[in-house]
């Protein structure tokens, strides 16, 4: 598959970069697509991105052994050394641990207790002491082989796509609104009530009526009235998009972006929306874990 460039002045082999002793590597990956971006050394600015989707006709393995290949040949992804290499991996595998419960040598169990620990993948976990949580999620062993392999002589720091909109989520404030983040073939939302988080989950899905009613459900469940209670979509989406289209007719206010003060590094003008790439690109601040 071709590379997209997202925010580059031409191809990849023509990027102009500083010492990527001195840049932070960020990459976004899934069973779909590998999203890579450079960023300034404080994270204040992205300087360069691009992103490499699967094939349909591949399978997960055949889009591993693509990713090997890219790490040889790729004019960026081949440079051995950076300041820093962050690692946001979409997994469908994850809980919320109450923040007095966890214990790190249980964090299989949790994960296993909620359904979603395979054989084929390590666990991983996140502290966010703002929500008193942390969130346990698996690393599939093929991934982690990729990345260690990627990336021999630098620790690769881990987050989860949750652990992401859960920082998202921080911007929220007192207004009372549903976060909704598309990617192909997943959709997140979260759902706070000022410093406490009511829900986040993460729901895979094939057609555009799934996330609708995903969507409903969750407001539903909620307690959270469709006519008074925005819903800001963002992610794989815009305004005159199928999904919503869709969500007009049932949620008053479908605002496609994030709230005003959600923290956004500055991107070129001929760049994609903020939104489109929000989760790799937003500023982390938090503790990370490590390979």
């Amino acid at each position: 598959m071709e590379p997209r460039p997202l925010l580059s002045p031409g191809s990849a082999a023509r990027v102009t970069v500083p010492d990527p002793q001195e840049l932070v590597l960020r990459l976004w990956l899934s069973e779909r697509r590998l999203v890579l971006a450079t960023l300034q050394e404080d994270r204040q600015a992205c300087l360069w991105a691009e992103e490499h989707p699967r094939d349909e006709q591949w399978t997960p393995e055949d889009f591993l052994r693509h990713l090997s290949l890219l790490t040889e040949t790729h004019p960026v992804l081949s440079r051995p050394f950076w300041r820093s290499i962050e690692a946001i991996v979409s997994t469908q595998a994850f809980t919320f641990i109450p923040e007095m419960l966890f214990r790190p040598e249980y964090a299989a169990r949790y994960l296993s207790v909620a359904g979603g620990l395979e054989t084929d993948a390590t666990v991983q976990h996140q502290a966010h002491p703002n929500w008193g949580l942390t969130n346990a999620f698996a690393l599939p062993d093929a991934w982690e082989e990729w990345l260690m392999t990627a990336f021999p002589f630098g620790q690769v720091q881990l987050w989860h796509q949750m652990d992401v909109l859960l920082s998202l989520g921080r911007s929220l404030g007192p207004e009372k609104s549903l976060l909704v983040q598309l990617e192909p073939g997943a959709v997140s939302l979260l759902h706070a009530d000022g410093p406490r988080l009511r829900y986040g989950n993460r729901f895979l899905f094939k057609e555009v009526t799934d996330v609708v009613y995903v969507v409903l459900f969750v407001m539903r469940q909620l307690d959270l009235h469709p006519a008074q209670v925005p819903v800001y979509v963002f992610g794989q989406v815009q305004p005159d998009d199928e999904l919503c289209q869709a969500l007009y007719p049932y949620v008053a206010e479908v605002r496609v972006g994030l709230p005003e003060r959600t923290p956004m590094l500055p991107l070129p003008e001929n760049a994609p929306a903020y939104h489109t790439y929000a989760t790799l690109l937003h500023p982390l601040s938090f503790e990370k874990a490590r390979l």
